[in-house]
């Protein structure tokens, strides 16, 4: 294309030198005019490096859909041309044509423009449910993307909300609302961005797009104290007496997971076959949902109560149907009742069964293993050692060592 010396070329954009011949680039977007280059950006279509013919700067005719391709190059090169005739009169032409495709003059002529963020969740959505995630996963998704077109709306966009149109600046604006108007924890915003991220790489991924929103960016995680209940709490806690039936099986699945570090989805899906008898003793064996690690725990003999007096019932599972938010909803109730003046909730009890445990001289590797970890680091940030702990272990030292606290008014020994 040559008109009064304006000219667009296409290439490819490979992000390392040396790109192998199947690997996937980019097409990028070069105007000339009197003897100027400027880059315009990316078309937003991604093609195999050994599908781009160099010398007509189009995709191999040989290629699988590279009409299709083609017929969008075209279209572009067409919209272009248009944007230089608007500005040829103004010395900063270029420029003037950079600034116009980045403001979405070429949405829907490649297929990043035709992309809705709407769509690519739930494309990615649907992919979730077909390989069985967890519902709490597929809400979660569907969360992030709630707040995300809330934050376009509020950030005073009009139209739909392209992938095209989630950039850098738009990225770090979706962030700020996360952090500073929702008032989300900063470790909930990094979930959340990554949620993000991941959907946009796979709709580039499949939809051969581009997109370069969270290119160099790093997501920071804080470290998070693990909460647990202390001796002191415990016994008020396990000591309340419950008023209604939803109370009491709240408190026996609190109770449970107390003793065992279950989480709670692992304890309200146990069934009659998840439990096994041997020499008088009962085990709980369970397949972890959120690790897939499976696990066996001899149930101790408050636990074990537990659960034979639920297998009465003889239901499906062994405990009744109750959601996570009720029980955390009547965990408060029941704490206010007891006298402990802090915020309960169930996932407390896998945090105090790990911290008495350790506390108790259990071994680091087998608490990792009733916890279902798959890594033993994960284990030593999630149960911490109480300072009483350390406390008599450095006592029972002294003791070791021979060298207790002298009488008052005693003299050192002379060396």
């Amino acid at each position: 294309m040559g008109e009064e010396g304006f000219s667009l070329k296409f290439r490819l954009h490979c992000r390392h030198r040396g790109t192998h011949a199947d690997s996937r680039a980019t097409i990028v977007m070069f105007a000339y005019h009197h003897g100027r280059r400027m880059r315009l950006g990316s078309t937003g279509l991604r093609i195999q490096v050994a599908s781009w013919d160099p010398m007509l700067r189009r995709v191999s005719a040989g290629v699988p859909g590279a009409r299709g391709l083609n017929q969008r190059l075209a279209k572009i090169e067409e919209r272009v041309l248009e944007l230089y005739y608007r500005f040829s009169d103004q010395p900063d032409c270029l420029d003037q044509v950079k600034a116009a495709c980045a403001a979405g003059e070429l949405e829907g002529l490649g297929m990043r423009g035709q992309l809705t963020v709407e769509k690519a969740f739930s494309q990615y959505v649907e992919g979730l449910q077909k390989r069985g995630a967890k519902a709490s996963t597929v809400a979660r998704f569907r969360l992030v993307l709630r707040n995300l077109q809330d934050c376009w709306e509020k950030s005073g966009h009009h139209g739909r909300l392209l992938v095209s149109r989630v950039t850098p600046a738009f990225k770090d604006t979706f962030e700020t609302h996360l952090r500073y108007v929702l008032g989300l924890h900063p470790n909930t915003v990094s979930l959340r961005m990554k949620a993000l991220k991941t959907v946009l790489h796979m709709a580039c991924r499949y939809h051969n797009c581009e997109n370069v929103a969270f290119e160099g960016h790093r997501f920071h995680r804080e470290p998070s104290e693990r909460i647990y209940l202390d001796e002191h709490d415990l016994s008020r806690m396990l000591g309340v007496r419950a008023e209604s039936p939803s109370e009491a099986l709240t408190l026996d699945l609190f109770t449970f997971s107390c003793l065992t570090g279950i989480r709670f989805g692992d304890a309200i899906s146990l069934r009659p076959d998840n439990l096994r008898e041997a020499q008088g003793r009962l085990f709980v064996k369970v397949r972890q949902h959120k690790t897939r690690v499976p696990v066996e725990i001899l149930l101790v003999s408050h636990a074990e109560a537990i659960v034979r007096r639920y297998l009465a019932r003889q239901g499906e599972t062994i405990f009744p149907p109750i959601t996570n938010q009720g029980v955390n909803r009547i965990l408060k109730t029941l704490a206010l009742r007891a006298g402990v003046h802090r915020n309960v909730t169930f996932h407390q009890s896998r945090h105090t069964f790990a911290t008495r445990a350790l506390s108790n001289g259990v071994p680091i590797a087998s608490v990792s293993r009733m916890l279902g970890h798959t890594n033993i680091y994960t284990t030593q940030v999630y149960a911490r050692i109480t300072d009483t702990r350390i406390t008599e272990d450095m006592l029972l030292l002294e003791q070791r060592w021979g060298m207790g606290p002298q009488a008052p008014g005693a003299q050192p020994h002379e060396k």
